[in-house]
């Protein structure tokens, strides 16, 4: 008779899937940012031409008939390539390696000044912002990129909440034994555990004339300032934005 028994071995493989998933991401931004490279200022040139013509034909001419129709569409024609360039934009900023300088942000007065900038829109949407920030919290990080991502997620709140009858958005930064957190809440729909994955990847979006280019320029951001992201339910209702660093 030999001894019977038995070993179970059981791994947990849930933080190697997130580096899993975290590579194939980057790796995807690498190739966009190859592509980027030749094809943005191949777009660039004629789009500045058709800029540039619409210009000139609304200021040099002007038809014996329709003229309020003809200024019209050379507006249209300069609005519409203007927003193409600020597609562009985004997408160079998105798939471009990170070469800035990171500088230590003071949160405190980073979010005091952000939050008062942005609050002259929110006022006029009547959207309520409050904040909740502890005293002496520094990051390392570029500033110009660090306000882009505050203001990429104000735009996609003040979209969500647009409904609503109260609208509320509120952001608070802690820190906790582990690391600093910046938190971004809305009271609106929120976004499903089946989307939040999906809402991080370019070009995927849920909104009719939205590009997919704006959480996952928030989540490469976060990304090179060697911070995580994660989108969770807020207990306003919405949808909590979650930033550690």
């Amino acid at each position: 008779h030999y001894p019977a028994g038995l070993v179970v071995v059981v791994y947990d493989v849930t933080e190697l899937k997130k580096y899993e998933n975290e590579s194939i991401r980057k790796e995807r931004l690498s190739e966009m940012g190859n592509l980027a490279a030749g094809v943005a200022h191949e777009i660039r040139n004629p789009l500045n031409t058709i800029s540039i013509a619409a210009q000139r034909l609304a200021s040099e001419y002007k038809p014996e008939r329709n003229n309020e129709e003809f200024l019209t569409f050379t507006n249209e024609i300069r609005s519409e390539t203007k927003r193409l360039n600020e597609i562009i934009t985004k997408f160079l900023a998105l798939a471009q390696e990170d070469i800035k300088k990171h500088s230590s942000i003071n949160l405190e007065i980073f979010l005091t000044e952000i939050v008062r900038f942005i609050s002259v829109e929110a006022d006029a949407l009547g959207i309520k912002i409050s904040t909740e920030v502890e005293s002496n919290l520094i990051i390392e990080g570029d500033i110009d990129s660090l306000k882009q991502v505050i203001t990429n997620l104000f735009n996609n709140a003040k979209e969500a909440i647009a409904k609503q009858d109260t609208k509320i958005i509120q952001i608070k930064a802690i820190k906790t034994d582990k690391a600093v957190v910046i938190s971004f809440s809305d009271n609106g729909p929120g976004i499903s555990s089946e989307l939040r994955e999906k809402v991080i990847t370019p070009y995927f979006t849920t909104k009719e004339a939205g590009t997919g280019l704006g959480l996952p320029t928030v989540h490469k951001i976060i990304s090179d300032m060697h911070g995580t992201l994660s989108i969770e339910d807020s207990d306003l209702g919405g949808a909590e934005i979650v930033m550690k660093f």
